[in-house]
């Protein structure tokens, strides 16, 4: 062990290793080339006095000063305090002498290392004797530290006395000047030959200590690499990707059958319909209108009268924004006033959450860690911005899919497909192929159901039992996802900087996991699944933390989204950012180029068949091999969207009709299939998805064909003639109210009660705040398993798997938060307050009731109301006639 810089204080040989050390085996060098310091040594109590461990400097020192470094880590289960033992003793010494095995090495003998105080704490300590120790910080278990020591000679000269011994504990190099303990002797050693560490009684036979990377040296810059701060270049790279061995058994299977799409209506080529011509042309606003008509004269029914102006400015409103509206809007401006609605943030609020259910996006992995995506707001903030837009969807669905395959670069666009990412993602799952195939089988199923309406899930395991889909093209469809995967992405493309930060942070960050483990490994622990990435920074050095710490600001500063990237089929070079799970998926390029899905027997991945190629269904027409090769999804994207495609404009206009009526024209919105309902108006939906295709793929268009029409302006009256012919309402005879969802009820609360925060985008509101905020439920966190109560209470999808269509229950429980939740009770008193600030002090009840009607739900108040309300107001207060109409059917539902 030579180091030429100061030859004499270099350790010689290991003279002493005791029955009670073993000489551990680990890839453990500081981060400022201290490769050459000494091995790592687990040391066992023996209950008695013991040196186990000591080595011989290749000359003695008798200069002014000498420093000592080394690393100790005691196990969590090997510590006792007074209270329940009698506390810990370990020290290391510094001494003229070898001594032997028993030797106390104390008695004006520097000693350095842990005892009990006069409380009964364990804590490091420096002695010359045990009548003169001088304590510094608490021991705690499980954790690394490093200890220094300064030992110095007042006077100068060879035989002057080391009469003072200073102690650091996780130094700061910057700061020599102060130590956390000191203790001084006159009668001291002047001659320092050999090192070594001693246990005593207190060290007993079930302890596990373990120390090692000990080093010497004249200066205290030599404990640090000069400046105390690691150089980047010296830190190591993170660890080589190995590729997997491949499959060892091979399942044969049948090669994939032909398939024919059949004559079931979705799978047919879309053709533009001819707008009837119905006898009612009167009534016809739009061409949906004509179709609705034709349907309704066909079987004998008559549309509803127009609704009133309340009813309709409310409908639309709360259909387009989520929010009620704050005046009545004459008939005559409603068109206008719903185009203004169409461009507001509130619309794409609103529809970017119907679109965040089918998306199943949520802000955390699920399974059993469910860690937090800190980035993944952004997808949330692009979806509501697309909409605001009008995103071409044709564009919006080619960015969610193939983002970070479509040039040239632009950050929105891998922003874009947190739509893939998305998928849940087990982190502390081991076994790498079941962990990549949970996240490919939830990317296909989602994709499929949001854009194709397909229950492809029916075919993981076995040919679908209704649908032309067979088993070999659910795993040729997962195979265009296969060289991608989701992560924190950096926004940056071809970023020298992250680059450089990234491999640094992941070099230190696995230097100290390797130590940790090898550390429970030599302790008997199991596999390394107990060293949580959280525990990581606490074992390393403090050079090493100070590092680590500044690499992780540089980090946080850059932009980072949660997206799905491949660096196989991108064009662009992005990069990961270190992700907090504990086994993360392999990330390397060449990683993912060794990726293949393979037909799975069953749908089991320990029975593999062979390579599945990327391939859309069978069922719709061959595939281009040569245009799927390069750019997979982006091939995958520009099949769907291309207008001879039966059924993705089918689905999407099907869902911006489900969005403003309730039900779609087909009822089953994410399920086209054989198994799903039949479409209730076929050539409405065809003409509406022709339109979408000519329009140029745009959203607003579809809504306002709708908004514009008599048929989203009747009114609910119902007729017993009409119901009896069509007691379901399927060819909309009339408006049928539905309840608002969880949001929207929350919202509108919010917004009568005057208290909304109307702040647009970013970050989301901590799960721990969300009781209280006041931003729209959008921006309240969305973690998985653990979703806002009221959000759940009232229906909310559940952030697992795509939600097509929200369920709509009745339970006790919803009432009881509407009236007594502290959210519910603070809303009626702002609302109160906000009454009694529009109305003078000399008005009664009577005037109050008056004003709430109208704020609340718009209309004026019946003489039932009046009387009623006035009356609890008199008796109560008008909070509580707030939370009355608050709790109404008409301020719950749209009209």
């Amino acid at each position: 062990m030579k180091r030429s810089f100061f030859p004499f204080l270099i350790f010689g040989s290991l003279f002493g290793l005791a029955a009670n050390a073993e000489q551990v085996s680990l890839s453990r060098t500081s981060p400022v080339d201290l490769s050459v310091a000494t091995p790592f040594f687990e040391i066992k109590g023996t209950g008695d006095r013991q040196n186990p461990v000591r080595w011989k400097l290749d000359s003695a020192f008798t200069g002014d000063t000498l420093f000592a470094r080394f690393r100790l880590r005691y196990s969590a289960d090997s510590i006792d305090t007074t209270m329940d033992g009698d506390g810990e003793f370990f020290v290391f010494w510094m001494d003229q002498l070898e001594g032997v095995e028993t030797s106390g090495h104390s008695g004006g003998v520097p000693n350095v290392g842990i005892h009990v105080d006069k409380e009964g704490k364990n804590r490091f300590m420096v002695r010359y004797a045990a009548q003169g120790e001088a304590f510094g910080p608490d021991l705690k278990g499980d954790r690394e530290f490093t200890v220094v020591a300064r030992l110095e000679k007042s006077v100068s000269g060879t035989d002057k006395p080391f009469d003072e011994l200073s102690l650091w504990v996780d130094p700061n190099p910057d700061k020599p000047a102060d130590p956390d303990a000191v203790c001084k002797s006159e009668s001291a050693l002047s001659t320092i030959s050999w090192v070594g560490f001693s246990t005593a009684r207190k060290t007993e036979t079930g302890d596990r200590i373990l120390v090692g990377d000990v080093f010497v040296a004249d200066q205290w810059t030599k404990l640090f690499g000069g400046d105390g701060e690691p150089q980047l270049s010296e830190i190591p790279k993170p660890p080589a990707y190995t590729p997997p061995e491949p499959p060892s058994r091979i399942v044969e299977v049948d090669p994939p059958p032909e398939v024919v799409p059949g004559d079931h209506w979705s799978f047919q080529p879309l053709q533009r319909p001819s707008v009837p011509k119905p006898t009612a042309q009167h009534w016809v606003r739009t061409p949906v209108d004509a179709f609705i008509a034709g349907k309704q004269e066909e079987n004998g029914l008559a549309p509803s009268p127009p609704a009133d102006n309340s009813d309709l400015t409310r409908r639309v409103s709360l259909v387009l924004t989520g929010l009620p509206p704050e005046q009545i809007i004459p008939s005559a401006e409603v068109d206008e006033y719903a185009e203004q609605l169409l461009r507001a943030t509130a619309y794409g609020e609103r529809w970017g959450r119907h679109w965040l259910d089918v998306a199943r996006w949520a802000e955390s992995n699920g399974h059993q860690h469910n860690r937090n995506r800190d980035h993944a707001w952004r997808y949330r903030d692009w979806v509501v911005q697309s909409l605001i837009e009008d995103k071409p969807f044709d564009q919006f669905l080619r960015e969610q899919i193939a983002g970070d395959e479509i040039e040239p670069f632009d950050p929105n666009h891998i922003v874009a497909t947190g739509f893939l990412a998305a998928a849940r993602y087990s982190g502390n799952e081991l076994d790498k192929t079941i962990q990549r195939n949970d996240i490919l089988v939830d990317i296909t199923n989602t994709t499929a159901k949001a854009f194709l309406g397909l229950t492809m899930e029916c075919a993981q395991c076995h040919d679908h039992f209704f649908d032309p889909v067979t088993q070999w093209d659910y795993f040729q469809f997962m195979s265009f996802f296969a060289k991608g995967q989701p992560g924190d992405l950096i926004l940056l493309e071809s970023d020298p900087k992250a680059k450089k930060l990234i491999e640094n942070r992941w070099g230190l960050f696995e230097r100290s996991r390797s130590r940790l483990t090898e550390s429970r490994r030599q302790r008997g622990d199991p596999e390394p699944v107990l060293v949580s990435p959280e525990s990581v920074p606490g074992g390393m050095t403090a050079a090493e933390k100070r590092a680590f710490l500044g690499i992780e600001s540089g980090l946080a500063s850059l932009p980072k989204t949660w997206g799905y990237y491949s660096p196989v089929t991108s064009p662009h070079n992005l990069e990961f950012a270190p992700t907090a799970m504990r086994w993360p998926l392999p990330f390397q390029k060449e990683s993912l180029e060794t990726v293949a899905v393979r037909f799975l027997d069953r749908g089991d991945v320990y029975s593999p068949g062979p390579v599945a190629e990327p391939r859309w269904p069978q069922a719709f027409g061959e595939t281009d091999a040569e245009t799927v090769s390069e750019k997979p999804r982006l091939a995958l994207a520009d099949w769907l969207t291309s207008p001879d495609h039966p059924l993705t404009a089918r689905v999407w206009v099907n869902r911006i009709w489900q969005g403003h009526f309730g039900t779609g024209l087909v009822a089953t919105s994410g399920d086209f299939g054989i198994a799903g309902s039949e479409p209730s108006h076929p050539q409405l939906l065809d003409w509406l998805a022709s339109e979408l295709i000519d329009s140029g793929w745009s959203t607003r268009h579809i809504h306002r064909l709708i908004l514009q029409s008599n048929t989203f302006r009747q009114s609910s009256e119902f007729s017993a003639e009409n119901a009896a012919r069509d007691p379901d309402n399927a060819l909309l005879w009339r408006w049928k109210p539905r309840r608002l969802e969880a949001e929207a009820i929350r919202d509108s609360a919010l917004a009568v009660a005057g208290s909304i925060d109307l702040q647009v985008g970013g970050k989301s509101v901590p799960t721990t705040e969300s009781e209280e905020s006041l931003r729209r439920s959008l921006y309240l966190h969305q973690r998985r398993d653990n979703l806002p109560h009221q959000q759940m209470l009232f229906d909310s999808a559940n952030a697992v798997t795509s939600c097509s269509k929200r369920l709509t229950s009745t339970v006790g429980l919803q009432p009881l938060w509407m009236m007594n939740s502290p959210f519910m009770q603070q809303r009626a008193i702002e609302l109160a307050s906000r009454i009694k600030a529009d109305i003078s002090p000399e008005d009664g009840p009577d005037t109050a009731v008056r004003r709430l009607v109208q704020q609340t739900l718009l209309r004026e108040a019946t003489p039932e109301e009046i009387s009623g309300l006035s009356s609890l107001i008199r008796e109560s207060s008008l909070a509580e006639a707030a939370t009355v109409l608050l709790n109404t059917n008409e301020f719950l539902y749209i009209p």
